[in-house]
């Protein structure tokens, strides 16, 4: 549920300002009145509020990606499957855990990716071949 709340809050925002934006060049209220600085307020509140909730998001994106990426080299002996910066997003955070577990059964100096996601998604590689 978190994820869902995480992809809706952006367009809720979002909408939110553009709906208050419209609202300001339809109803056109007299500059200083109180409906402008109102409309004009909360325009800038939920424009602001996504624009920060935007470089979180970016932020914890990128911080996930770093964790996953040392944990991946830190496991992985041998890199028999290129990585164009897209291979953590095949897979999700469940599918990588049990990928992570399957290279630390393996013997040191033998650790296998490609063996890993065998294991745990054995169409994967076919696809990635076609």
């Amino acid at each position: 549920m978190r994820a869902s709340k995480r992809i809706w809050t952006p367009i809720v925002l979002s909408s939110l300002w553009a709906a208050i934006l419209v609202a300001l060049m339809i109803l056109r209220p007299r500059p200083y009145s109180g409906l402008f600085w109102t409309l004009l307020g909360l325009a800038f509140v939920t424009g602001g509020g996504s624009i920060l909730l935007s470089r979180a998001q970016n932020r914890h994106a990128q911080r996930k990606y770093t964790d996953w990426h040392i944990r991946l080299k830190s496991l992985v002996d041998c890199g028999e499957i290129e990585d164009d910066g897209h291979l953590h997003e095949d897979f999700d955070d469940d599918e990588w855990n049990q990928i992570f577990s399957e290279l630390a059964k393996m013997p040191k100096g033998a650790r296998s990716l490609r063996r890993a996601i065998e294991v745990v998604d054995p169409e994967y590689l076919k696809v990635q071949k076609s």
